[in-house]
């Protein structure tokens, strides 16, 4: 084989080991940023919140419907 295409091979090969390294270590570096991100936390805090207000907002429309209930019949 010529000593220049066994030389081009050789680099290609380096070229493309390197290209797959540096995008293993982005992949691993947004995998652990995304881990350490309080952005999950957040999103949790933020369903409780939302889940209690429905909760809250539930109880409230179900109380008035039954005051309405209540009228109706004394008023009956």
């Amino acid at each position: 084989m010529n000593v220049a295409l066994i030389h081009d091979k050789y680099a290609i090969k380096n070229f493309w080991e390197r290209k797959i390294e540096n995008h293993c270590q982005a992949t691993e570096h947004e995998t652990s940023r995304m881990n350490n991100s309080s952005l999950s936390k957040l999103r949790g805090e933020w369903i409780k919140k939302l889940e209690s207000r429905t909760k809250h907002l539930k109880k409230l429309q179900e109380e008035n419907m039954r005051k309405a209930r209540l009228n109706m019949e004394d008023r009956a």
